[in-house]
């Protein structure tokens, strides 16, 4: 409203001056172009030129409300890029807690269980009992499972999902070693299961026993890696959060 007022302002001045230049014109301007240019001739020249400035100055204030009208639709770009970003820190911040939870879950069962925590942390593999390994070999699947579904979901950076992926591989390692470790006992009386394939199966629970500690530490430092770089790029979206809202500031100062 007060842009149109200004406007209104100008236009009226500018078809006032245009009045005045074509009474000025037909009362001083001789009509001899050779002729002397008295004061009211020079008055009228002056006015003329002024004529040419005030209508520049029409134009450019008939500008502003276009002006105003990007900034605004630039502003409401910021708003919605705001939001978009909003949701993807709150996608990387919830995911990344589910893994680091859920893992470190998995990982105290099994060092509370299988470590003497009273000797140097010492792994114990008699500890190891064949169910207990087939409910961490379960537990571990139900991880990857979730963490499947946030990779096929592709709403997060390319580290994260490397990340995510090495921490994955590692959990499937530990599930495919307390698989076989429990396996004998899982199979035991299974009449279409044969005594060949029976032997290969206990045969393996030693080299799976004595391995399974290595797995455990796989996955730990995936999941510290993962953890790390999760953080890295939350941080990151936060400070572009921070340079949106400050912008938003200075805009709506303006």
């Amino acid at each position: 409203m007060r842009n149109n007022s200004t406007i209104a302002v100008f236009a009226a001045g500018y078809v006032f001056v245009f009045v005045l230049l074509l009474t000025m014109k037909a009362m001083f301007v001789p009509s001899d172009a050779a002729a002397i240019c008295n004061v009211g001739c020079l008055i009228y020249r002056v006015l003329s030129e002024f004529q040419t400035l005030l209508a520049a100055g029409v134009a450019l204030i008939a500008a502003m409300p276009v002006w105003h009208q990007i900034k605004k639709m630039n502003l409401q770009q910021d708003i919605m890029a705001r939001e978009i970003i909003e949701r993807r820190l709150d996608s990387i911040e919830t995911k990344s807690r589910y893994l680091d939870i859920n893992t470190a879950k998995l990982l105290q069962d099994i060092w509370l269980t299988v470590y003497d925590l009273s000797e140097e942390d010492d792994y114990v593999p008699s500890l190891v009992e064949p169910m207990w390994a087939f409910n961490i070999g379960q537990h571990a699947g139900q991880i990857i499972s979730e963490l499947g579904r946030h990779q096929i979901a592709k709403a997060d950076s390319v580290r994260i999902e490397a990340a995510r992926a090495d921490v994955i591989d590692a959990l499937a390692a530990l599930s495919k070693c307390a698989s076989t470790i429990c396996a004998p006992a899982e199979y035991a009386g299974e009449p279409l299961l044969s005594d060949e394939d029976m032997q290969r199966m206990e045969a393996a629970v030693p080299d799976a026993l004595a391995k399974f500690p290595n797995f455990v530490d796989a996955v730990d430092k995936a999941r510290k890696a993962f953890v790390e770089i999760a953080g890295i790029e939350s941080s990151s979206v936060r400070e572009r959060l921070r340079g949106i809202a400050e912008q938003l500031i200075r805009d709506h100062k303006d």
